[in-house]
């Protein structure tokens, strides 16, 4: 699957540069993630705590990180597979970051992820939605870091990555959605 997000941080963009290619210091900002070990300067180990109702499944994996400091861009790379079964997930993400005139930062992603096992049993259809999701909370979790009165600190929100919750809001959005259309009342064609 592919998709693309994007989002404004209120900060220089050598500060959101800086952030994002540190990754033990931005991993809290994702749900349920956990950086292990440092390998070197390029290459983590972590593991990624989701929860699926009453299921609970830990991945461990590796990541690569390439920071392309000219072009102002920031590539992640990483594969894991469930400690106890057969889920697994991969998946790379492109930033690129460009100057607002304001003095803000917009972060362009461009995702691909494949999964595999339960994980891709959950559903594949709204996997991008749950995607959207988790972006706004890690944006959120940037700008805190960025700007908010602890500066360069925030404490990691959640240890394990709750996917029913997360379902739950996306499902409740596509109902919602569906009746605006049905009713007429939905603003897009």
């Amino acid at each position: 699957m592919e998709f693309q997000h994007s989002f404004t941080v209120t900060a220089p963009m050598d500060r959101v540069m800086l952030q994002l290619s540190d990754v033990p210091e931005v991993a809290p900002c994702v749900p349920g993630a956990q950086i292990t070990d440092q390998v070197d300067d390029r290459h983590y180990k972590g593991l990624v705590k989701v929860k699926l109702g009453a299921v609970q499944m830990t991945f461990r994996g590796d990541l690569e990180l390439t920071v392309d400091q000219p072009a102002h861009k920031i590539t992640l790379s990483g594969k894991g597979q469930e400690t106890r079964g057969g889920s697994g997930a991969s998946g790379t993400v492109l930033a690129e970051l460009s100057e607002n005139g304001d003095g803000s930062t917009l972060v362009s992603l461009n995702s691909r992820v494949d999964v595999s096992g339960r994980l891709a049993q959950f559903g594949r259809s709204i996997i991008p939605d749950v995607a959207g999701r988790l972006i706004k909370e890690f944006a959120a979790c940037l700008e805190l870091k960025l700007t908010g009165p602890n500066e360069g600190h925030v404490e990691q929100p959640e240890s394990v990555l709750d996917m029913g919750s997360v379902t739950v809001d996306v499902l409740k959005s596509r109902a919602g959605a569906l009746g605006r259309k049905l009713t007429g009342r939905d603003p897009k064609p």
